[in-house]
């Protein structure tokens, strides 16, 4: 699998941005993933944001939206680990359109995403 690169430091080119220390405002940047899970005829989403804060850091909110104004279903799960083995997780409750988990790295970082669902999962790799 190829990992998926969240480019944030070169001209403008589809998905990266050129990051100006003198912007009042953030410069950010979204890329909806389809999963292509279906699960009880739902299909879900991972939307990746990241938001430059310095020329190397970045925060980063990886977001897992129910699509058609579904809610998600329970006990989905976003795994989030990097190389160092550091790990994040939300699980979806009953009632969630989304779950999410937010957290920063720095450019030349990896890190992973797997959405789960009992014996159903995907695993994303990205580099900042």
């Amino acid at each position: 699998t190829q990992a998926i690169n969240l480019n944030f430091s070169t001209r403008s080119n589809g998905m990266s941005k050129e990051i100006d220390d003198n912007s009042a405002f953030d410069v950010t940047c979204a890329k909806l993933i389809n999963l292509g899970i279906q699960l009880a005829d739902q299909q879900v989403a991972l939307i990746v944001k990241i938001v430059p804060k310095t020329e190397i850091e970045v925060d980063i909110r990886l977001r897992v939206c129910a699509l058609n104004n579904q809610t998600l279903p329970p006990s989905l799960q976003l795994i989030v680990w990097d190389e160092t083995e550091n790990f994040l997780k939300a699980e979806a409750r009953s009632d969630d359109k989304w779950i999410q988990q937010e957290f920063n790295g720095e450019k030349g970082e990896s890190f992973y995403v797997k959405v789960a669902n009992g014996d159903v999962n995907i695993t994303e790799n990205f580099v900042i």
